[in-house]
């Protein structure tokens, strides 16, 4: 007996449709328990370190459902080469970078929790990725080039300032270890440990840079010879004229050697100041920066220059290195003015020193000026009796007691005040918290969201490390930095309120954080009854036009327990 064609497809069609709705539910399942998996998941102590040698990052157990066949982030993955020793000896030269052909190291990777639970999580699409060769060489009669590639931040940031070095040499793609800046790899770096091997002996050619260089009648101390990465135009990353542009080291100069190959130097300022009295005055002692701490030696952060003109000015000797050092002939100069009531009425108390007369203050040369080889005047302040201040912009405290519990609170910045809210009395704030922060001040009666102040605090040195970002990964970036600080959604939104137009004036802005045993010490908290934990956060920035290369900054991620008391802050420019 014959069947009918129809009665074999209708069977099989159903239970085609059953199959997928089976698998459609259990998927749907998966993702459930995944996105309560990540919702129920404690806060726990992580140090996130970013140093630049054998780096250890903690990452996150990332989901492989959604890589796509043959793609393995793993580090199981791994595979090993040796390669000849010589092999960049025989005809081996650095080119003008050239953009070429994606090598299919990166996955096609999209994490779910970004959809899902916000910024924070990561996306790795190896479409997005811009290759470029840097250099060519030839090595028995086999051509092989060197490829470099953007790294991944592995916290979420998107693209690190770090590259990795790939050559292509003998069909093969081999990743050079020693030479990628000491980026390591992990299981969130978005690397498809599938598609190259690694080899952990060889390093790319250097240079032989001369230790200093002349450039307008300056002389520029050799820094470092990194193999960044190259471009085809000959430029120069500082502008004399600018005196606000942060580095680590003084002020660099990033040169192209042939317009090839990059490597940076920098000004050294001098070590002492010869007077013609015979007077010898050593630069340490001498306040050179207006962004961070000084020194005359180096490690300044952005001079502070002033167009002076000739008749402003008495040559009375010269630097270590024969630029011209001056007074201001006017002793009642308004700079020199303002350095001595300041020292007065607020620098004197503030650090427990007594005031002076004027006639002491000028005899010990409050403000010399030292023309550099541009033809800048820079400002040169006494530390005796110049102390940087920061403008401390919005601390604001919020209180998470067990239970409602009554508390004074008491701040002291070294500067005083400028603005409190509520009223800041004698013996501080009294007030009545809940474990959900909602204050009631007993003065007037009236509840309050966080304690707020501002102020002034002399003598505040930051770090000189931090993170630096693109203006369009501003939010995205500080909200993960935020949260590594210890800070929850709440405080990080109420931060980035007030903070993210700030950091979004310029491309790029340069972010770091006060230690909080500095802050601690620059405007010392005292609270009543005494909490569990105190986590505090005061932020420096710079906004910049163009991206450098910053030390990042080492964070370990407070626990919070208990009654915890939060406050974050940062420092106002004007």
């Amino acid at each position: 007996m014959k069947v009918s064609k129809i009665w074999v497809i209708i069977p099989l069609v159903i239970v085609l449709g059953i199959g997928t709705l089976v698998g459609c539910l259990y998927l749907q399942k998966n993702i459930a328990e995944k996105k309560n998996n990540t919702a129920n998941q404690p806060i726990e102590q992580v140090e996130t370190t970013t140093e630049t040698a054998d780096q250890t990052v903690i990452s996150e157990n990332l989901p492989t459902s959604t890589l796509l066949a043959g793609e393995d982030m793993s580090l199981k993955a791994v595979k090993y080469t040796e390669l000849p020793k010589d092999l960049f000896s025989q005809n081996f030269q650095w080119q003008v970078k050239e953009k070429v052909a994606n090598l299919g190291v990166f996955v096609n990777y999209f994490d779910q929790c970004l959809a899902d639970t916000g910024p924070g999580c990561i996306i790795i699409q190896e479409s997005q990725k811009d290759y470029y060769k840097i250099a060519n060489f030839i090595y028995n009669n086999k051509q092989g080039d060197v490829i470099s590639v953007k790294a991944d931040s592995g916290m979420g940031y998107g693209e690190s300032d770090y590259n990795y070095y790939f050559i292509k040499y003998d069909g093969k793609i081999i990743l050079l270890k020693n030479a990628n800046e000491g980026t390591e790899m992990y299981e969130g770096d978005g690397l498809n440990k599938n598609k190259f091997l690694i080899n952990k002996v060889l390093y790319l050619p250097t240079f032989n840079y001369p230790k200093t260089i002349l450039h307008n009648k300056e002389n520029l101390y050799f820094e470092s010879i990194s193999p960044k990465e190259v471009t085809d135009e000959v430029k120069k990353v500082f502008d004399p004229k600018d005196n606000t542009t942060v580095f680590q080291t003084g002020e660099n100069f990033t040169i192209y050697i042939d317009g090839i190959h990059p490597v940076h130097y920098n000004i050294r300022l001098p070590a002492y100041l010869q007077l013609n009295n015979g007077k010898r005055i050593p630069c340490n002692i001498y306040e050179t920066g207006h962004v961070g701490e000084g020194a005359c030696n180096g490690g300044i952060k952005g001079l502070e220059i002033k167009n002076y003109s000739a008749t402003d000015l008495l040559e009375i000797g010269v630097s270590e290195n024969d630029n011209k050092v001056f007074v201001l002939k006017n002793n009642n100069d308004p700079d020199i003015k303002k350095i001595f009531e300041d020292y007065n009425n607020n620098l004197a108390i503030a650090i427990g020193k007594p005031t002076t007369t004027y006639d002491k203050f000028l005899s010990e040369y409050p403000l010399l000026v030292v023309q550099d080889g541009f033809g800048r005047f820079i400002k040169f302040k006494n530390k005796n009796y110049y102390f940087q201040y920061a403008e401390c912009g919005k601390p604001v405290i919020y209180l998470y007691p067990t239970k409602d519990t009554n508390i004074n609170v008491k701040v002291q910045p070294n500067g005083g005040f400028s603005k409190t809210e509520p009223t800041y009395l004698d013996n501080g704030w009294n007030v009545r918290a809940t474990p959900q922060s909602d204050i009631f001040n007993y003065a007037d009666n009236t509840s309050y969201p966080y304690l707020f102040w501002e102020g002034k605090a002399y003598d505040m040195t930051f770090p000189d490390a931090g993170f630096v970002m693109k203006k369009e990964n501003v939010g995205t970036q500080m909200r993960a930095i935020l949260s590594n600080l210890g800070l929850v959604e709440k405080e990080i939104n109420d931060f980035l309120e007030f903070w993210q137009p700030k950091l979004e004036v310029k491309p790029y802005v340069y972010v770091t954080f006060l230690p909080q045993k500095d802050f601690d010490r620059l405007a010392p908290l005292t609270i009543t009854p005494k909490p569990d934990k105190t986590i505090r956060v005061f932020m420096d920035y710079q906004p910049l036009e163009n991206s450098i290369t910053v030390r990042p900054l080492h964070i370990i991620t407070p626990t919070r327990t208990g009654f915890t008391v939060v406050e974050w802050g940062g420092r106002l420019h004007k």
